[in-house]
């Protein structure tokens, strides 16, 4: 509400909410030592309450926790050598509180005082993603632009790191709970499997992406809609692999609801004197979706804040997180029976500060982060093309070197042995169900983009994989009509075959001489893999090119996308799967590995291979 001037006496201003008094007045010409502001119940109350208020640049107070729908007496004097002389003297009605409307549009939940939950509409957006809109029945005022002014938080945080419980405070203050009201809400939905872990330390009660969505009401604490993203949280036994699933939700989200941000709270413990490797990683990887415009507006929030010094800041500099302002709360007695006043004030005057700064920020636009996450997006579908023509190129290598020496060295057996056989390591191509439909090429029988998000079949033109119209992935680069999004992957396996003599013979067209007349074939099959090689090559720069230019727009340099890390990566699934001939793979991975880290030429590898000598 605007600041309203007194209509009798022009110094003092004021705004009432349901449950605050905020005034404001003009400070006296002469010399004095502080002002002293009396309040009470007109009703309930026959002491005042009292308050001091040092000489300030605005000389303002705010009266909390004030009972809704309520007059209130309210006195200020200035106090000059003992003397009290009153500057004001007003009655004040506080607002209809908002409380007894939100019960009813709630769920009691337990308890002293009483917790209720808001009840939501739920909207499943993706797989591990929500889009939850809270208190749906009231509708959002629109202004005189005919617009709905909104501002989006996204929170993020380790398990146990009081992430919950200040989203919780954040729902109180904004729908204007009193420390004298006899209720609070909750405004986290936990699905049926979240409920499950509900009480686990080590384990997030949260696993799904939320995106809550508050409306504008009059009468509330913030004079904005508020969207709150609260992400699961990281560090706890679900490991790494779990915590990769964070950034993935939140990457959808601005893909699919959210297009604008407005502030990044950073939920950090304030006894946090380091960042574990996980906090360290997930904070780096969320971080590496944005563009570099969202470096103003990152905010740590500390939490269990009992006054002891910040070294929790510290070491989010040390992890290298830019922020210029952070926010301290102490949540621990927001559901108790006996809370303490004080430190409910604290809290609101923190989360005033918090709601101001946000409400003074510029929308960021995503447009920036847009680009990054399609860069990163493209990053990732080149590498996983880097990991198939590997293991597909070592497959062709070792058969060379297995079937030269075979034909050198069991030549005389092979005319004798009319029943030899020998066995081959043959690549495979078998389909895979897929939670998510795959972008699959109908002609080259690959799978050209995992869990793509484009939605359509005729839409496919628009996905990653694509420029101008052709496939940059599959075999023979075919146009987006041989494409189709699929519910199920590709993927090449590798098995033992059992080959007979009539085979290697057809093969190398092998004559009685043998040796001679099969080596053509072989020089043949190494200028096909030296062909098989230059692609990789090309790929590797276009790798090369893609980071440099996330590098170049994204807010942190990413060090989570290199060649080197998807090869160890490719190592580790030959280890898992342990297909036909898997110590060979490796050991050609590795040489390729050796061979970019020492900045040599993959045609060098040709003649290190020795592919056309037994």
């Amino acid at each position: 509400m605007a600041q309203t001037p007194s209509s009798t006496n022009r110094s003092l201003y004021y705004e009432v909410s349901a449950c605050n008094i905020l005034l404001t007045w003009e400070e006296p010409t002469d010399g004095f030592e502080y002002f002293e502001i009396k309040y009470r119940d007109k009703i309930k109350e026959p002491k005042f309450n009292v308050n001091n208020v040092k000489q300030t640049v605005e000389n303002s107070i705010t009266l909390y926790n004030l009972r809704g729908d309520t007059e209130y007496e309210v006195k200020g004097f200035v106090i000059q050598e003992g003397d009290h002389n009153k500057i004001f003297h007003r009655f004040f009605k506080t607002k209809k509180s908002l409380i007894p409307d939100l019960i009813e549009l709630s769920d009691k939940v337990w308890g002293n005082p009483l917790i209720y939950k808001l009840r939501c509409s739920i909207y499943e957006v993706d797989e591990g993603l929500r889009d939850c809109h809270i208190i749906s029945d009231y509708e959002q005022p629109q202004f005189k632009d005919g617009s709905t002014r909104e501002k989006t938080v996204l929170i993020v945080g380790a398990t146990g790191s009081g992430k919950s419980t200040l989203i919780d405070a954040i729902i109180n203050h904004v729908v204007n709970v009193s420390f004298g009201d006899g209720c609070r809400f909750k405004m986290i939905d936990l699905t049926d499997n979240e409920k499950l872990h509900k009480g686990k330390e080590v384990v997030s009660q949260t696993s799904s992406t939320t995106c809550y969505r508050i409306p504008s009401r009059r009468g509330f604490g913030i004079g904005f809609a508020l969207n709150i993203i609260d992400t699961p949280g990281f560090n706890d036994t679900g490991g790494k692999s779990f915590d990769k699933k964070i950034p993935i939700q939140i990457r959808k989200l601005f893909e699919s609801v959210i297009y604008s941000l407005h502030a990044v709270c950073i939920v950090v413990p304030l006894s946090s004197a380091r960042l574990t490797e996980a906090e360290a990683w997930v904070f780096d990887n969320i971080l590496s979706l944005f563009g570099s415009n969202i470096k103003s507006i990152i905010y740590p929030c500390i939490t269990f804040d009992d006054g002891g010094d910040t070294k929790c800041l510290a070491a989010l500099k040390a992890a290298g997180i830019p922020f210029d302002k952070s926010f301290r709360f102490n949540n621990s007695d927001l559901f108790a029976s006996e809370p303490i006043e004080s430190n409910w004030n604290t809290r609101k005057k923190s989360l005033e500060d918090f709601f101001k700064t946000i409400g003074n920020n510029d929308s960021q636009c995503l447009k920036n982060s847009e680009k990054v996450l399609k860069t990163r997006e493209c990053l990732t579908i080149q590498l996983e093309n880097i990991q198939k023509k590997i293991r597909v190129q070592v497959n062709i290598v070792n058969t060379i070197k297995k079937d030269g020496k075979l034909l050198k060295e069991l030549e005389s057996e092979i005319e004798s042995n009319k029943d030899f056989t020998y066995d081959e390591s043959v690549p495979k191509t078998v389909k895979n169900k897929s939670k998510k439909s795959s972008v699959n090429c109908n002609t080259c029988k690959e799978t050209c983009h995992k869990n793509c998000n484009v939605p359509f079949d005729f839409l496919v033109r628009f996905c990653e994989a694509f420029s101008g119209g052709e496939c940059k992935m599959c075999e023979k680069k075919c146009k987006s009509d041989k494409h189709e999004k699929e519910g199920f992957e590709y993927e090449i396996v590798f098995e033992n075959v059992k080959r007979t003599k009539e085979d290697l013979e057809k093969k190398y067209k092998v004559a009685k001489k043998g040796h001679e007349k099969h080596k053509s074939k072989i020089d043949s099959t190494k200028l096909e893999l030296q062909t098989s090689l230059q692609e990789l090559k090309d790929t590797l720069t276009n790798v090369e090119n893609l980071i440099a230019s996330l590098n170049e727009i994204a807010m942190k340099k990413t060090e989570h996308f290199s060649v080197e890390k998807y090869l160890d990566e490719l190592i580790v699934l030959e280890q898992t799967k342990r297909e036909v001939e898997f110590p060979a793979r490796i050991d050609f991975i590795s040489k390729i590995k050796d061979t970019l880290k020492n900045n040599r030429q993959l045609e060098e590898l040709i003649q290190e291979l020795s592919i056309d000598k037994p």
